[in-house]
């Protein structure tokens, strides 16, 4: 089996790698592919698992599980003033004794007021990109050691992508690892910034594309070279204030999580689900998604964890919540439905695949293809039906 290098690059769609010619020569096997509903938090499990989010258990970062919260003992919050503990100070300490003391993730983030903290979880307990980053039997890097395959990791943990890519650099050329995974971040935080600048995205493309053409020399003939993403980014053309009727009070009719693109509610009593369902159907350029909505793209999770009313964005647009956003105002935004061309991930890679995956279920079967990993027929059938 020959060498594996696989570099994802976050928020790279493919709209600006075809208007932009992005390693047009270099990796000639190209095209589209779908990602799923939602953020990377969703995205990348997916391709790493084979499995849709209903499936592998992941999709946004927050979720309501009061028996399991880490900050369950944080109950007597809910009776606090929002002003006490709801602001930027509030969140920072919470954010805090999150990451260092009650376990819940090393990435966890303070996104709705600490009173309601008691009753939701983080879905990322572990560093994703590591052997235990995911439980699921078809995590890609599990998969890889139990063939006794020699692989190695590249991300945010070890420093910023040049850094990355200079430690990639010095195994192709003096290692002896058969797979390399390269995870680059900087380029989704570049364009949340510069999206309706032309030329600032083209600066950003191809210093980029410079980046990874260093790669591609030291890895040589001798190895495969796939550049996948997990999703595009669209430019912000404008924002949805989000208004809930006062009568409908948080914690006893309903929780809230915004999303930049989507807000997600639980309801807990049953007399104000209508009326929250009129005024949250209001709301301007989005929309409520239905029950076959979430399972056509496979987020129907049975105990509604994720969210019972979920308000989609239409693409160019997002929520905005002072709280949860302050000041930022971004020029780009990803999240949005699937369908929305700026939201499409790409498959590059130099060595001609079976067939070019269309999703990134497929994404995942074709990695496994190129590794000499089998790809059981469950994990096919699940991709057949989107």
């Amino acid at each position: 089996m020959r060498r594996q290098l696989v570099i994802l690059i976050d928020a790279l769609g493919w709209e600006l790698c075809q208007r932009h010619g992005f390693l047009k020569a270099e990796l000639p096997f190209r095209g589209p592919v779908r990602t799923v509903l939602g953020f990377s938090s969703g995205a990348i499990p997916t391709l790493l698992t084979g499995l849709w989010p209903a499936q592998h258990g992941r999709w946004n970062l927050l979720y309501y599980d009061p028996a399991q919260s880490p900050f369950r003992s944080w109950r007597g919050l809910e009776k606090c003033p929002d002003a006490w503990v709801n602001h930027r100070l509030g969140r920072k300490l919470a954010q805090w004794a999150g990451r260092h003391w009650l376990h819940a993730g090393p990435g966890f983030d303070c996104v709705i007021s600490p009173r309601w903290l008691s009753r939701m979880a983080w879905a990322e307990p572990r560093y994703l990109f590591s052997l235990e980053g995911m439980e699921q039997e078809s995590w890609l890097f599990q998969r890889l050691k139990r063939a006794g395959m020699g692989w190695q990791i590249y991300s945010y943990q070890q420093g910023r992508d040049q850094q990355l890519v200079a430690q990639a650099i010095t195994e192709l050329r003096y290692g002896r690892k058969e797979f390399l995974f390269v995870y680059l971040c900087e380029l989704d935080h570049t364009l949340h910034f510069v999206r309706r600048q032309p030329q600032a995205v083209a600066t950003a493309i191809r210093n980029l594309e410079d980046d990874i053409k260093h790669l591609l020399a030291a890895a040589g003939t001798g190895t495969d070279i796939t550049v996948i993403s997990d999703h595009g980014m669209a430019p912000v053309q404008g924002e949805v204030t989000a208004a809930i009727p006062k009568p409908f009070q948080p914690g006893r009719d309903y929780l809230c999580v915004f999303d930049s693109t989507m807000a997600r509610f639980w309801i807990f009593r049953p007399e104000a689900r209508q009326g929250l369902l009129q005024a949250i159907a209001a709301w301007p350029h989005g929309q409520v998604l239905s029950a076959s909505a979430l399972q056509q793209e496979g987020v129907d999770f049975a105990d509604q964890r994720y969210g019972e009313l979920i308000w989609l964005a239409d693409a160019g647009w997002m929520l905005r919540d002072t709280l949860f956003h302050g000041d930022w105002r971004p020029e780009g935004m990803h999240g949005y439905h699937p369908d929305d061309p700026d939201s499409h991930a790409v498959w590059l890679s130099r060595r001609e695949p079976s067939a070019l995956p269309r999703n990134l279920i497929e994404v995942y079967q074709e990695l496994c293809r190129q590794s000499g990993l089998s790809v059981r027929e469950g994990l096919c059938q699940a991709s057949a039906s989107k």
